[in-house]
C-alpha cells in the first residue's frame, strides 16, 4: 500500500495526511515495514493484516465490498490488473471483475499465462460468463494451446479444466436473461465450442498416434458452416 492507495480506499482528501500516518505507524513499530527507500510504499505484516480483516469484517461487514471497489479501481488507472482483479472478485463485483479481465486477458497471454485468466473466468458466475462467453472461450482456447509439449497427465488435467467452461456455457447458452445474444452470436458461440471440444480430442489422439481417427477429426471440422462476418 501507498499513501495514494490509502486515500482513495479511505475517500480521504488529504494524501499527504495518509503518507504521515504510514510514517507514523511505521515508527511505532505497529506491523508496518516500508517496501523501499523513499518510504512510499509499505506493507502490513500478514498476520496482523488477517487480524485488521477479521475485525473488520465482524464489526462493519457492509464495508468490505466498497472498499475492495475502491481499490480495484485504483489499480485499475493504474494499469495494476492482477491486484484490480483480485479486489473486483474480493468485492465481489463479477462484471467490473470480468470487464478488468477482457482489457487485461492480452497481456498475460503475451506474459505466458493463459492459465491465470483462464481461472480467473472460471470464478465468474454463470450470468456474467454468458455475458463475457467470447472471452471465456478466448481464454480456454489459450489455455488449450500454452502448453506445446508435456505429459499426458499434464493435458488431461488441462483437458478436465476446459470442459468445465463448455460445460458451462452450454448450460447457460439457451437460458433467457435480461440482455439475450443474436442468433449470429449464439450460432458462433455454438461453433466455438464445437471446435474447442474437437481441439481437446485432436490433442489426445495426436498423443495416442492415432493418424486414422485425426483424419477423420479433420474433416469434420472442415465440413463445419463458414460463419459470415
Amino acid at each position: 500500500m501507498n499513501a495514494a492507495l490509502c486515500q482513495v480506499v479511505i475517500a480521504s482528501p488529504d494524501q499527504q495526511g495518509c503518507q504521515q500516518m504510514l510514517e507514523a505507524l511505521e515508527r511505532a513499530n505497529l506491523f508496518v515495514v516500508p517496501l523501499d527507500e523513499q518510504r512510499q510504499w509499505y506493507r502490513f505484516h500478514d498476520l496482523f493484516r488477517e487480524a485488521l480483516h477479521a475485525r473488520l469484517q465482524a464489526s462493519q461487514p457492509e464495508l468490505l465490498p466498497l472498499l475492495h471497489q475502491r481499490a480495484a479501481s485504483f489499480y485499475e488507472a493504474a494499469g495494476v490488473w492482477r491486484e484490480a482483479i483480485a479486489h473486483a472478485l474480493a468485492a465481489p463485483d463479477y462484471l467490473l471483475a470480468a470487464s478488468l479481465m477482457e482489457h487485461a486477458a492480452p497481456h498475460f497471454w503475451l506474459s505466458g499465462e493463459a492459465q491465470t485468466v483462464h481461472n480467473w473466468v472460471l470464478s465468474l458466475p454463470d450470468t456474467v460468463l454468458r455475458v463475457y462467453a467470447r472471452l471465456a472461450l478466448d481464454a480456454a482456447l489459450r489455455f488449450l494451446n500454452s502448453v506445446a509439449i508435456g505429459t499426458k497427465t499434464m493435458h488431461a488435467s488441462m483437458a478436465a479444466q476446459v470442459e468445465q467452461i463448455i460445460t458451462r456455457l452450454e448450460g447457460v447458452l439457451y437460458r433467457k436473461p435480461a440482455q439475450a445474444l443474436s442468433d449470429t452470436e449464439v450460432t458462433l458461440i455454438e461453433r466455438r465450442l464445437r471446435l474447442l471440444r474437437a481441439l481437446i480430442e485432436a490433442q489426445a489422439l495426436l498423443k495416442r498416434g492415432d493418424t486414422e481417427r485425426l483424419r477423420i477429426l479433420t474433416l469434420k471440422i472442415e465440413d463445419l458452416p463458414r460463419m459470415r462476418r
